[in-house]
């Protein structure tokens, strides 16, 4: 990939209203300050006034809101007041109780160790356990080893995709760190934060693609919530218990997507795709183990699987039943992709053949 088609790939997937999560954040906000307003009259309560977001606080306030907005259409009005309570309970958090402060940088947390993170790591635990997970979850404080790969992930991270990072990294204010059988996981009902598990910091590209990975859901978040994505007649729930999208990876292959979460992990592999072959370039020019600790032809195995499913998700997403039911907005994102990605599939078709056969490794 030249190093001209690269920037104007990065700087296309961080720009424009798919692109610019700064934006998007600021756009989502607004929305969830007027669904607070609503959600206060509805009740005859009042909201504390917040402090500038990013703060633990906030997340525990979007939680709440969009909950309680839920309980109001299903006519539970007291119970959605207790949560307006809630929300102004933590309005008056002190900054020192507030480990992710307001200065944007992304931070681990613990959970458990205050009122906060308390009420986050519930709300996680919860929702998964309504998801059907019942595997062994533990949230660890994040040790001085986690903290230093963070730092080298993020700079990774900036220097391979700058565009994309600069414009996805606020769009989540901090992550718990677990020991699970998942990977990592972002979960809607906890917003702008995430769980990785304590075993991807052991190796900073790995880090980084997580970060960006679980980052760009909430970014997707943001996108859906500012924009219309589906015609009324789309049900989400029947659009995964039909499998419109059968996915053949991932633990109980293959998998019942929706066309909402193909869309979501369709955005997720083609920045994925850009962030390897980055690294590629960037190891093939100064040795890979020098640059990332990692073989090259493990780069190569990672930027391999990116394009695949990236390329999987963008076949089942043109489809007659696809297109049935995307609104205008989903069918601009879905050709702002197809842009990027065609671009960085130019890399592979015209640079990356000779070097997979030298590693073994075959370009299907």
């Amino acid at each position: 990939m030249s190093l001209n088609s690269f920037w104007r790939t990065d700087e296309h997937l961080g720009t424009g209203c798919f692109g610019d999560g700064e934006g998007l954040r600021t756009d989502a906000e607004q929305i969830t300050n007027a669904l607070a307003d609503l959600v206060a009259s509805c009740c005859a309560s009042s909201l504390e006034p917040f402090r500038p977001s990013p703060s633990l606080s906030r997340i525990v306030r979007q939680n709440c809101i969009e909950s309680a907005f839920v309980d109001l259409q299903k006519g539970e009005r007291e119970i959605a007041r207790s949560k307006v309570g809630v929300v102004n309970h933590f309005a008056s958090f002190r900054l020192n109780d507030d480990p992710s402060g307001i200065s944007g940088t992304l931070s681990p947390v613990s959970a458990y160790e205050n009122e906060a993170t308390s009420f986050l790591s519930n709300v996680l635990l919860d929702s998964m356990r309504r998801d059907g997970f019942r595997g062994q979850m533990d949230f660890i404080p994040p040790s001085g080893t986690v903290r230093a790969m963070l730092s080298k992930a993020e700079d990774v991270l900036q220097d391979l995709v700058p565009s994309v990072w600069s414009k996805t990294r606020g769009s989540v204010y901090t992550f718990s760190v677990v020991r699970a059988e998942f990977e990592s996981a972002y979960n809607s009902e906890a917003p702008r934060s995430f769980m990785i598990n304590e075993r991807m910091f052991t190796e900073c590209l790995m880090a980084a693609d997580t970060l960006l990975h679980e980052s760009l859901h909430q970014k997707m978040a943001d996108i859906r919530s500012t924009h219309l994505f589906f015609a009324n007649a789309y049900d989400d729930i029947e659009s995964e218990t039909r499998g419109d999208v059968m996915v053949p990876w991932g633990k109980n292959a293959p998998r019942k997507f929706s066309l909402a979460r193909a869309l979501a992990t369709h955005h997720v592999y083609v920045h994925s795709s850009l962030l390897y072959g980055s690294a590629f370039d960037r190891a093939d020019n100064q040795g890979a183990s020098l640059s990332f600790g990692i073989s090259q032809q493990e780069i190569l195995r990672r930027l391999k699987r990116a394009l695949d499913r990236a390329n999987f998700l963008g076949a089942a997403l043109d489809t007659e039943v696809a297109r049935s039911v995307f609104a205008p907005d989903a069918k601009r994102m879905i050709k702002w992709l197809e842009s990027a990605f065609h671009a960085i599939v130019l890399f592979q078709l015209t640079d990356i053949p000779n070097r997979f056969q030298a590693t073994g490794l075959q370009v299907v």
